[in-house]
């Protein structure tokens, strides 16, 4: 009966052992997943990083795009503007003047 006990006894040991070691092991890859998880998160903050910067970009682009579309508007407005009053007046004089002369 005493080496029933041992033997049980034995095999819990064995048993407790093998748990520990699995424990240990779990422990282990616990650590490995937090250790990747921050470097995911700081990864995952450059790259918002990143986007807030392309975003950015992206919307002073489309604001000097929408200048320079207003800036090209208002230089053929002047040029129209300009050669709708010289033109007419132009031709009209030389009209005048050889409509006199005829």
């Amino acid at each position: 009966m005493v080496a029933d006990l041992n033997g049980k006894l034995a095999s819990r040991s064995d048993y407790s052992a093998k748990l520990d070691g699995e424990l240990n092991e779990a422990k282990n890859t616990v650590n490995v997943l937090n250790k990747e998880k921050e470097k995911l998160e700081i990864e995952f903050k450059k790259v918002q990083q990143q986007l807030e910067l392309a975003e950015s970009k992206i919307k002073d682009q489309d604001t000097n795009i929408k200048k320079q579309w207003f800036f090209n508007g208002a230089i053929v407005l002047g040029i129209g503007l300009i050669l709708g009053l010289i033109l007419p007046r132009f031709f009209a004089r030389r009209r005048s003047s050889m409509d006199s002369q005829g």
